[in-house]
């Protein structure tokens, strides 16, 4: 890779490098403008697979709108805001680390079954009872196979922790990822490499290859249950491959909060963000509750002054009225809540 362009955010600090074609204006970390005349020459590094966006910005934005048109309590109005119009996909620098791995473990494994025992009913007659039983014997074996994980290699206080540990779910096929070539990156940021392969295998992608084994491991252990697992394994690595994987984030407000929206940029599917919730809704769903809680207070109290309470009319007229309170409390939810998300959904129709 060669004529690359550096740039750091002065609001969050994200550094990015850029091909000259790429038109970058916006930081997508948190929505600031770069000032492109600042961007400083980077020395040549080498790439060794990038994963093309498949994912347009179009699919992006509808999964968007989709998405904020759900919830029970996002706003009615967040669908006509304007906050996703300057939305950039970004790459992401990644260390691909795959090989084989040889392991071993150990663990107790439970074998349920039933058992008849004499126990006493309710009128303290002798009666035979059932009950499960677990029967723990140890177990051990080797678990043996390959394993491909991604490790985020970017600068960690540039970026929500939330954004890089929803990059290491990115799922791909081998053959997805071509050699690097600047056409791929044209109209897209990408973050700097910031980590090498060992530190970031160390503090980042080894716990993520031992929770593969671990899941290989346990589905080996026999039995109904098991306690007592312990799985160790040695790692054979190939090359560690420098990878940009792609991704849709934006960073949006909704009055005085900040919101994020992410999405793999090869699997449309892979949505994840945080919706902005409509505080007045909420309290005036809290208060279709009061007279269920006023309902079950009052017979709580009642409860408490007669010393108890039998089933007889009385007892069953208070328990259906606590039912009524709170069934209506539940119905006046549910009609507050659709009749927002049907408005939401009438102002998503107008965007398709």
């Amino acid at each position: 890779m060669s004529s690359l362009k550096k740039i750091g955010c002065k609001n969050c600090g994200a550094e990015v490098v850029f091909d000259p074609a790429t038109q970058l204006s916006n930081c997508n970390f948190c929505g600031s403008t770069y000032e492109i005349e600042t961007a400083k020459d980077e020395s040549s590094i080498e790439i060794d697979g990038i994963l093309p966006f498949s994912v347009t910005k179009e699919d992006y934005q509808r999964n968007v709108y989709e998405f904020l048109s759900e919830g029970d309590y996002t706003p009615d109005d967040i669908l006509t805001s304007t906050i996703f119009e300057s939305v950039t996909g970004s790459y992401l620098p990644m260390w691909l680390y795959s090989g084989k791995y040889e392991g071993n473990w150990s663990a107790s494994s439970g074998y349920r079954r039933r058992e008849s025992y004499i126990g006493r009913d309710s009128n303290g007659k002798a009666v035979e009872k059932t009950r499960t039983v677990t029967d723990w014997r140890p177990s051990n074996g080797n678990c043996n196979g390959e394993y491909t994980v991604f490790g985020f290699a970017g600068d960690n206080d540039a970026i929500k922790p939330t954004i890089s540990d929803y990059a290491h779910g990115t799922q791909f096929s081998r053959g997805a990822i071509k050699d690097y070539e600047p056409q791929y990156t044209t109209g897209f940021t990408m973050l700097n490499f910031k980590n090498n392969e060992h530190d970031t295998w160390d503090f980042n992608s080894k716990s993520r290859a031992e929770a593969l084994v671990r899941a290989s491991a346990e589905a080996r252990i026999p039995g109904d249950t098991f306690k007592d697992f312990y799985v160790e394994a040695v790692y054979h690595q190939n090359k560690s491959l420098r990878t940009y994987v792609p991704f849709w984030i934006t960073t949006y407000k909704y009055g005085d909060e900040e919101f994020y929206v992410y999405m793999d940029g090869t699997n449309q599917d892979r949505l994840q963000g945080l919706r902005p919730e409509d505080n007045e809704r909420k309290a005036l769903v809290k208060k279709k509750f009061w007279p269920g809680h006023i309902t079950l207070a009052l017979v709580l109290i009642i409860v408490f002054a007669v010393g108890g309470i039998e089933f007889d009319a009385v007892g069953w007229f208070l328990v259906i009225a606590i039912v009524v309170a709170y069934g209506w409390g539940f119905y006046e939810k549910s009609k507050i809540i659709n009749a927002s998300k049907k408005a939401r959904q009438e102002i998503l129709e107008t965007f398709k």
